[in-house]
């Protein structure tokens, strides 16, 4: 038997079922080649010549270690559940997915924050250049990322349902047991949602002043031609995560509306798979639109 989850989410594997046990497996093996494309990309915005601006390099290696620590984390839990079954009834097993959504999380609110760079940075390029900072990205940044952090962990701390302890086991949103931890289940698919609202958002105005770019190519200047390739790559990295993200943030919501989720559980396998495809297509597009 073997077990799959992600964040909230729960796939159970049963030995008769040859397709779970096959999903199983791939969850095994993409994660692992996760971890290595993404660390091969963080090599490579790092230590290449192909990323020179110190604002983006920052913004993206952030981006791609997050990527590998969400696999690490998941790829822990199959492999705990896999050779130890009895430690998978443990609250600290369960914990494992929780910390692995929130390194998922934080990629989603780094694809925001590189998005409304890129928006300031192509609108209004003026006042990109002489307000926005490499310092100022950094601590803004970090201060998202630890506000998000603490919200996606708080059900380590008390605030929402992650684990049964009377049936050791991993439980979903829909296993709220009281009001606070159903709130908190409605507060994160909110929060969930904003994030790929806001990706669309400033997108669609890096998209609109892109095609201004496209149509004056021959007269850019090196660094304009640069500014938008990066910009080009990141509506795509923002693309690939809400096609992929948005499916488990339906599932969630679900969860919390409907009494009865058997009904889900296929539509939630297929959902924590196009999570996995995520974190395996972002660092792939970026090596390759950066090459």
């Amino acid at each position: 038997m073997a077990y799959l989850n992600n964040g909230t989410s729960h796939i159970h594997l049963t030995n008769n079922s040859s397709l779970m046990y096959y999903i199983s497996i791939i969850v095994d093996i993409g994660s692992a080649f996760g971890i290595l494309v993404n660390l091969v990309a963080f090599v490579f915005i790092l230590f290449g010549n192909k990323v020179k601006s110190a604002k983006q390099k920052l913004l993206l290696t952030i981006l791609t270690l997050n990527n590998a620590a969400a696999l690490i984390a998941l790829l822990c839990a199959q492999l705990l559940y896999q050779l130890s079954p009895t430690a998978s009834k443990s609250r600290y097993y369960c914990a494992l997915y929780v910390v692995s959504r929130m390194f998922g999380i934080n990629g989603g609110c780094t694809d925001v924050v590189i998005a409304i760079d890129r928006f300031f940075a192509i609108r209004n390029p003026i006042f990109y250049s002489h307000r926005i900072t490499t310092s100022t990205i950094r601590k803004r940044l970090c201060a998202i990322l630890l506000l998000a952090s603490l919200f996606t962990l708080a059900p380590l701390m008390g605030l929402g349902a992650y684990y049964n302890a009377e049936k050791e086991t991993c439980i979903s949103f829909n296993g709220a047991t009281n009001d606070l931890d159903y709130a908190y289940g409605i507060a994160f698919v909110i929060f969930g949602f904003s994030i790929c609202i806001t990706l669309v958002l400033c997108n669609i105005g890096v998209v609109t002043t892109l095609s201004k770019y496209t149509l004056n190519k021959k007269s850019m200047k090196s660094a304009e031609k640069q500014e938008v390739v990066f910009s080009k790559l990141i509506v795509a990295i923002s693309m690939i995560f809400i096609i992929c993200w948005l499916p488990h943030l339906i599932t969630d919501a679900l969860d919390l509306a409907l009494e009865d989720i058997k009904s889900l559980w296929n539509f939630k396998k297929i959902a924590n798979l196009l999570i996995l495809l995520n974190f395996i297509l972002s660092p792939i597009i970026q090596m390759f639109m950066l090459k």
